[in-house]
């Protein structure tokens, strides 16, 4: 009788083991492989990308707006001008990536007229520039042939040849006394800051002339006569506004029934009342 076979089947040995792998690990290596592959990819696209951009040239120059537009002292063409002080080409076929936008901001800006300056590259790879220029609200005359503009803030503005604001004209400010002088501009300021608040003061003025002792003289655009204003020690935000509306109840009230040209000064120095001499 044959003796049953006694002998186990062989175990497979650790090598074996290891060398089998399950569906998951067979998935894990798969997606890892598509990992590295998408990387290169995305490597070369952006390498490809970055060459593209370096060789990207600027297509032109555009002024897009200068505003407020109906103020004239700066043009296109003076932009441009401008531009071509920074770039002897204006920037024209210039690599956009050495094309310096705050630089060309800040050039901008640093001209009197202009209050800010933003720069962008467009369609077409093209430079946009958008200007706001500072508003005059004064325009100041010295006894010497000297003329400049004032902005609400107190920024001097050169005058142009080609344009002139209308705004009212400032004379007697000191000019070669420093400190009196920037303590007659921060008056006028003051007033000029009421006359933004209304149009129809803003529309009135056409000249104020500030004396030595303080008061003004305003020359109205209408009529044939003089108005007195000012309190003696007094800042103008403290007594313009009463004075103001003194004026404008003589306007609408008084002068009515007289006519423009009945009067040849209005003094609002006083108190309560308006005097008009005749």
């Amino acid at each position: 009788m044959a003796k049953p076979n006694t002998m186990t089947k062989p175990k497979p040995s650790t090598t074996d083991r290891r060398s089998i792998l399950s569906p998951l690990a067979l998935k894990r290596i798969a997606r890892t492989g598509t990992g590295l592959v998408l990387a290169a990819a995305f490597g070369v696209l952006v390498l490809a990308a970055g060459r593209h951009e370096r060789g990207r040239q600027c297509g032109g120059v555009d002024i897009v707006a200068i505003e407020p537009t109906d103020l004239y002292f700066l043009d296109p063409a003076d932009v441009k001008a401008e531009l071509g002080r920074l770039d002897a080409d204006t920037f024209a076929a210039k690599p956009l990536a050495s094309i310096a936008l705050n630089a060309i901001e800040e050039h901008l800006e640093s001209l009197p007229h202009v209050a800010e300056a933003e720069a962008w590259i467009g369609a077409g790879d093209r430079l946009r520039i958008r200007l706001k220029q500072r508003k005059p609200v004064l325009r100041v005359m010295h006894s010497e042939p000297v003329s400049y503009y004032l902005d609400i803030h107190g920024e001097k503005l050169p005058t142009s040849p080609t344009f002139t604001a209308r705004v009212p004209v400032v004379t007697g400010i000191p000019r070669h006394d420093g400190e009196a002088m920037a303590a007659a501009m921060e008056e006028v300021l003051a007033l000029a800051a009421l006359w933004q608040d209304d149009p129809m003061l803003e529309a009135l003025v056409e000249q104020i002339h500030r004396e030595e002792d303080g008061s003004y003289v305003l020359v109205p655009k209408i009529g044939d006569h003089l108005v007195l204003m000012g309190q003696q020690g007094v800042a103008p935000e403290d007594w313009a506004p009463g004075q103001w509306d003194k004026l404008q109840t003589f306007y609408r009230d008084g002068l009515r029934h007289t006519g423009w040209d009945a009067y040849r000064q209005v003094d609002l120095r006083y108190r309560r009342q308006v005097v008009a001499r005749r």
